[in-house]
């Protein structure tokens, strides 16, 4: 699921709250830029989001704890 197509970045983010966690895909981008924003868009408290290549790195990630 953390490989994007060819030429592709894909974000993926995961539900840390739910046992076990829940992954998400939110979708594939031609750019790394469109899917930072995208994974950034999809940041909510207790999620972890992730930009993958098409070789399977990732390439960003970032995690939203708990609300205050």
């Amino acid at each position: 699921m953390s490989r994007a197509p060819s030429s592709q970045f894909r974000v993926i983010a995961c539900d840390t709250f739910e046992s076990p966690t829940a992954d998400e895909l939110v979708g594939d981008f031609p750019t790394l830029d469109e899917a930072i924003a995208a994974a950034r868009k999809n940041l909510a408290p207790m999620t972890a989001v992730y930009v993958y290549d098409d070789t399977g790195q990732c390439r960003f990630h970032d995690y939203m704890p708990s609300e205050l």
